[in-house]
C-alpha cells in the first residue's frame, strides 16, 4: 500500500506522524477536495501544508493505474473501495447537510450555556491523592 502514495504524501493515512496536517470537509458549502484556492493556493503554497490537492488526484489515479497494470494492486482492491463509496452515495452520505440550518440560532443559546454550567457543577469531583501529600496513593507526576 505504501507505493500507492508514494508520490503524494509517502506513506498511507495510519502511517502518518502524530500532528499530520490533514483537511476534509466543507468551507463555506464547497468540498474541500475539491477547493482549488484555498488546497493549493493557500494551504500548499502560501502557508507550505503538505495536502492532498485536486491536481495531486490525478497523479494518484496514474500511479494506481500503474500498480494495478503491473500486478502489484489488486483489482479486488479497487473493486473494495468502489463498492464502499457507492454505499456511501446510496446512504445519501455525499448529499446536502441532514442537519436543519434553522436551528443554529439555538445552538449555544443562553439557555444551553446554563445548563452546560449546572451539568458541570453537579459532575465536578475533587480527588484526593491518599491522606498524606508526601506519599501519594496514585502516581500522577
Amino acid at each position: 500500500m505504501p507505493s500507492i502514495i508514494t508520490s503524494l504524501q509517502g506513506l498511507p493515512p495510519a502511517e502518518h506522524p502524530k500532528g499530520h496536517p490533514f483537511v476534509t470537509g466543507s468551507y463555506n458549502g464547497q468540498k474541500m477536495h475539491s477547493n482549488k484556492f484555498l488546497l493549493t493556493d493557500v494551504l500548499k503554497n502560501k502557508l507550505g501544508f503538505k495536502v492532498l490537492g485536486p491536481h495531486d488526484v490525478i497523479k494518484f489515479h496514474d500511479d494506481l493505474m500503474s500498480l494495478v497494470e503491473a500486478g502489484e494492486v489488486p483489482i479486488s482492491r479497487i473493486d473494495d473501495a468502489v463498492e464502499r463509496i457507492r454505499v456511501k452515495f446510496a446512504a445519501g452520505i455525499f448529499g446536502p447537510p441532514l442537519s436543519d440550518r434553522s436551528l443554529l440560532d439555538l445552538v449555544g443559546c443562553k439557555l444551553h450555556r446554563e445548563r452546560a454550567r449546572e451539568a458541570v457543577r453537579k459532575s465536578l469531583v475533587l480527588l484526593k491523592n491518599g491522606k498524606d501529600p508526601e506519599k501519594p496513593l496514585l502516581s500522577l507526576d
